[in-house]
């Protein structure tokens, strides 16, 4: 159990999205909350996949006094839901054990929630269900996370386009797991397919598995390999503080064999 934050602050509620499974949506969500954290940004992770919840095996939290299930369910509290996680950031899980009831209440979690944080990151299901639109519809714009490939693009889109439909703004593109390999549609294909700005270009690293197998964040796993200083730029972006961008020396050690670990 954690005592939500009783400092009043201008949060910002960002759903990340995406079109489809598997793009690594969760990771991203996990990974930008610690560096957020890292930044001096007070931080709420809400895992809102109330049917398929995984994100307490990402941040490495699974055994939990309640949930975001019961507390929607109306038998638990808030403040017996949300967890400290030792990298500083807080979460509200949602239950690994059972679906639902449904995400009809959200809204009124997450106003209960604004003034404490300065981040509330909402971990959605995949794709564009009733309970994806509950989680955009209490947020104030939406990162949408896709793999630079025709079907993830796609998919993207049609997400982007029910954020649109429901008045809320794009905050930017996350290209993640980007292997340059010759049949990846570029940045620029996927801006302008999307209408909205490529922000982020995460590239595929062995390390970022791994630092979930571990029950760590990539920073704290391997802070040199790129991924993690990908994730750390776009934190910067979020947060406004882009010192991360003009680090080559970190940049550049990072592609030196045996220096990414």
């Amino acid at each position: 159990m954690t005592t939500v934050n009783a400092v009043n602050k201008m949060t910002e509620v960002i759903s990340v999205i995406s079109g489809k499974g598997g793009v690594g949506k969760t990771t991203v969500t996990a990974n930008l909350a610690d560096n957020l954290t890292k930044k001096g940004k007070s931080v709420l992770v809400i895992d809102a996949n109330i049917s398929g919840a995984n994100m307490g095996i990402h941040v490495n939290m699974l055994e939990t006094q309640a949930d975001l299930n019961s507390v929607l369910a109306g038998v638990d509290t808030l403040d017996n839901a949300v967890c400290m996680h030792p990298q500083g950031f807080h979460f509200l899980p949602a239950s690994i054990n059972t679906a639902g009831p449904s995400m009809r209440g959200f809204s009124a979690i997450i106003s209960n929630l604004v003034g404490h944080y300065d981040y509330i990151l909402v971990d959605t299901a995949a794709g564009a269900d009733d309970e994806v639109k509950e989680a955009i519809k209490a947020s104030d714009s939406v990162l949408i996370v896709t793999n630079p490939d025709i079907p993830s693009v796609s998919n993207a889109a049609l997400v982007k386009r029910l954020a649109t439909n429901l008045g809320k703004p794009t905050r930017g593109i996350v290209l993640n797991m980007a292997r340059g390999e010759y049949l990846e549609l570029t940045d620029k294909q996927i801006s302008e397919f999307m209408d909205a700005e490529v922000i982020s270009k995460i590239p595929f690293h062995k390390n970022v598995k791994q630092s979930t197998v571990f029950g760590k964040s990539v920073h704290e796993y391997s802070p040199r390999c790129p991924p993690s200083i990908a994730i750390s730029q776009l934190a910067g972006k979020i947060c406004g503080d882009e010192t991360e961008k003009s680090n080559f020396l970190r940049t550049f050690a990072s592609k030196i064999p045996g220096l990414n670990r």
